[in-house]
């Protein structure tokens, strides 16, 4: 394109934009359009142009008439052949800021004198008479027009600004040395100040970047979907992490200790402590459940203070082991007798196991 060289000889940043209008996000400059009818402009991408103008770059629009497609002439019996109505392709760039084409079905050119702000001694340009603007939004300024109407306008949208040409004959290799149609191109892209970068967008022209799925999808909403969905399953799992590694095990140690560590740890207390009374009863205690484990007669009957005439011809149950009981609490309940208490334990151990063999022994029978 004779325009971007011209820029290029004159040292400007240029710099071709084949991808989408999507792709100036976080991109400051001028963005140049030239008639984009090779391939449609989505909604989604006029959406994110407008609002990177709206940001504080600039749009330099040259835009023709949609170009129409002529469909299928289909015949219609006893009347030749019918021609359905003609369709535009939807690339309504102007419509997003408020502007419209109209066309005039004159195709000669004429030179139009230009009225641009800053511009000194402005000659005229060569454009065609093929298109006009139906008019200006409020507030724009008209650079150039004829009797059928404006042909370059410019205003402000935003931070940012547009200017719109309705001839883009008039950047063409073969128009664009006429006249003052170069000098005209120039003053609207350096029309505030000097740009970071001069953009040509050829992505609607068919010179298209091949990108990856992956680049799309970094490029897109998509991405986020994906990171919500990845750290959605990854506290999923985190929060299941122990039904997947099986049933929860404490690793901490169980408190307390074995039998015979309390065993021996009571026996040291009540040695300390001149308890022997005391020990005697917990042996008392110990043993009268073991026996009624044994015997089969209920603990209440065998703690009853009158055991001795209660359990009188009670199977398993001898008188002796009824006065060795009665002697135990009357031991118990009177002054310290350490000698005493430890014969009357030792009887009671002798007892229980001399009641464990026969219980063993009845077992073995049956």
């Amino acid at each position: 394109m004779a325009l971007y060289l011209a820029l290029e000889e004159l040292r400007l940043p240029v710099e071709r934009l084949r991808t989408d209008f999507t792709r100036l996000r976080g991109r400051d400059g001028v963005l140049v359009v030239v008639n984009p009818l090779q391939a449609d402009v989505s909604k989604r991408e006029t959406e994110q142009l407008k609002e990177w103008v709206e940001q504080g770059n600039r749009l330099v629009l040259f835009q023709a008439r949609a170009r129409a497609v002529e469909e299928d002439k289909k015949p219609k019996s006893g009347r030749g052949v019918r021609v359905s109505p003609r369709r535009s392709v939807p690339n309504d760039l102007p419509g997003v800021f408020g502007l419209s084409l109209r066309k005039t079905g004159d195709r000669s050119r004429k030179s139009l004198a230009v009225s641009f702000p800053g511009v000194k001694d402005a000659g005229p340009i060569s454009v065609s008479g093929a298109a006009r603007w139906k008019g200006a939004p409020e507030g724009w300024v008209t650079i150039a027009r004829d009797d059928k109407g404006p042909v370059v306008v410019a205003g402000k949208v935003g931070r940012g600004s547009v200017a719109a040409v309705s001839d883009p004959t008039l950047v063409s290799n073969k128009f664009l040395p006429t006249e003052h149609n170069l000098r005209l191109v120039i003053a609207l892209l350096l029309a505030e100040t000097r740009p970071r970068t001069i953009f040509f967008g050829e992505h609607h022209h068919g010179y298209m970047i091949s990108e990856s799925f992956w680049t799309y999808m970094g490029s897109s909403v998509f991405l986020w979907v994906m990171v919500q969905a990845l750290m959605g399953f990854a506290l999923f799992f985190y929060s299941r992490r122990a039904s997947y590694a099986g049933r929860y095990g404490d690793m901490t140690p169980e408190r307390g200790r074995s039998s015979l560590e309390h065993v021996e740890s009571m026996a040291g207390i009540f040695e300390s402590c001149k308890a022997s009374s005391v020990a005697l009863a917990a042996t008392v205690e110990r043993f009268l459940v073991q026996l009624s484990r044994t015997t089969g007669v209920r603990l209440p009957r065998l703690d009853d203070p009158g055991f001795t005439r209660a359990v009188a011809g009670a199977p398993q149950v001898s008188p002796s082991l009824a006065a060795l009981l009665e002697e135990c609490r009357t031991v118990v309940r009177g002054p310290e007798n350490p000698e005493r208490s430890l014969y009357l334990a030792r009887r009671l151990g002798a007892e229980e196991a001399s009641a464990e063999a026969v219980r063993r022994k009845t077992l073995h029978r049956h």
